[in-house]
């Protein structure tokens, strides 16, 4: 995913979705100082507030990626299954830079 649209795909994304950035906020948990910064490109959302403002819309990851291609001219016309795989090795390689441990051991109890 090119990280320098995200800003304008999730305005865009949200737009087309038919709501205001003060219900992203409102349904999502974020500041709307947070919504705005995010769209303004002036804070880059982590993971786990980009699930949230995706999910506050009804959309997904997917949704996302396919306007970043539209913004940046590469072609959505490429097979689901594809798109999904680039959206998830995005979404991986962003666990990777913050670092979050995706296989972390039970404790033992008792």
């Amino acid at each position: 995913m090119d990280i320098r649209f995200i800003s304008q795909a999730l305005r865009r994304v949200r737009q087309a979705a038919g709501f205001l950035q003060v219900d992203v906020a409102e349904r999502s948990g974020l500041t709307r100082a947070m919504v705005s910064a995010y769209e303004a490109g002036k804070s880059t959302p982590s993971l786990g507030s980009l699930s949230a403002y995706l999910g506050a819309i009804g959309r997904d990851l997917g949704d996302l990626q396919d306007e970043v291609n539209r913004l940046s001219g590469r072609s959505s016309d490429e097979p689901a299954e594809d798109r999904e795989r680039a959206v998830g090795r995005a979404v991986l390689k962003a666990i990777r830079v913050l670092g979050w441990d995706l296989v972390s051991k039970p404790t033992p109890s008792g």
